[in-house]
């Protein structure tokens, strides 16, 4: 029997150290990215939560304009708190793996080590929003909903840019004796409401505000109350005094008092006495803006309002081109706002300015009319994500 043959090892050249290295620096490289991350993760994020929200507002307040259409009865959320976590987890891992292999050969055998290096690195990035949704009831309600709007707010509203004449008719159900569906504020009246002489009044009023003859303002006076300021020039038209007739007011003067109507004021010839809607007077009066299915009308699900000579009154004539959503069974193409109510697709049309106006002014009020609640609580709380 011979002589074993000797082994000779021969082994895999290493490189840890420069395995390590490459983990090392990678590491370095995703922290510095997540300094980076944040800043960029509240620009981002900003912009979406706020883009959502602002949908999200317009969905509920045109299904609630279309949910008093039906006289379901609306339902409101608000959205109390958005808050955001954001999480970035790394993870490194680095290894040795030795395998053997003996090899046999005429002169000696050979036993080959070889070392293999490994290196992996992982990386997550979670966001997890938590969504607080407050419902609106109780003093909050009252506040928003039921308020009448005030000469204050209404005032506010002419400064930020809004006309005399879009105030009027949204917010406005009776100047004087002139009415503007007055009892469409609550539900769909049965019969033809008043409404020509108020839009006749209305209409001479936009055509003195255009050309800057006419305006609101405060009084210089002591009382500093709110007044209808008319300019001499204005007077020498024939339609400012058509205007004065209208509301029974003396023609000539350049200052009229504003005021809240009250129940029992006695007609006085230099006073504007108007009675504004509250939030939800001035959704149920735009319901009527709102098309529904012809097969709704024949199976009784929405009222409809008789006019004077005895057939189907047409709120146009009211509202104009003031509000107007439509319906179909298919989402529009083009949309500026869109719900699915009853099997149907109820919209705003991009391109109808005068609709989108009129909603961004409802969407202010309901703004503009919130009140502080300090004891309103949430009614759910939705981590999203999880």
């Amino acid at each position: 029997m011979g002589q074993p043959k000797p082994i000779e090892i021969a082994t895999g050249q290493g490189c840890s150290g420069a395995v390590m290295l490459l983990v090392f620096t990678a590491c370095s490289l995703i922290m510095t990215g997540c300094g980076v991350m944040g800043p960029k993760a509240v620009r981002s994020n900003r912009v979406d939560y706020s883009e959502a929200l602002r949908q999200s507002n317009d969905e509920q307040l045109l299904l609630n304009l279309v949910r008093l259409r039906y006289r379901d009865t609306p339902s409101f959320l608000d959205v109390g708190n958005i808050t955001t976590q954001l999480r970035v987890e790394v993870a490194a891992d680095a290894g040795i793996e030795q395998t053997r292999e003996l090899e046999y050969g005429e002169e000696r055998n050979n036993l080959i080590v070889s070392d293999f290096y490994r290196a992996g690195i992982a990386a997550s990035y979670s966001e997890q929003p938590t969504i607080t949704f407050t419902p609106l009831k109780g003093e909050e309600f009252i506040q928003r909903f039921l308020s009448p709007v005030s000469l204050d707010k209404f005032m506010l509203l002419y400064r930020s840019g809004w006309s005399l004449t879009k105030l009027f008719r949204v917010c406005v159900s009776r100047i004087n004796r002139l009415g503007n569906a007055p009892r469409a504020g609550g539900t769909t009246p049965g019969k033809e409401p008043p409404y020509r002489e108020f839009l006749q009044a209305v209409t001479i009023m936009k055509d003195l505000e255009d050309d800057e003859l006419l305006f609101i303002g405060y009084s210089a006076r002591t009382d500093g109350g709110l007044v209808l300021r008319v300019d001499a020039e204005a007077w020498e038209r024939p339609e400012a005094h058509e205007f004065a007739e209208l509301l029974g007011l003396t023609p000539g003067r350049q200052e009229y008092s504003i005021r809240l109507m009250v129940m029992g004021d006695p007609p006085q010839t230099d006073v504007v006495f108007v009675e504004t809607r509250s939030l939800l007077g001035m959704l149920a009066f735009l319901s009527n803006g709102v098309e529904v299915p012809k097969s709704d009308i024949s199976s009784g699900k929405v009222k409809m309002t008789t006019a004077a000579t005895g057939g189907p009154f047409d709120w146009g004539v009211v509202l104009g081109s003031l509000f107007k959503v439509t319906s179909k069974p298919l989402l529009p193409a083009e949309s500026a706002v869109s719900i699915r109510y009853r099997g149907n697709w109820f919209s705003i049309d991009d391109s109808d300015l005068e609709t989108k106006a009129t909603f961004m002014l409802v969407s202010q009020l309901f703004s503009l009319q919130a009140g502080r609640s300090e004891t309103v609580t949430p009614l759910l709380t939705l981590p999203v994500g999880r």
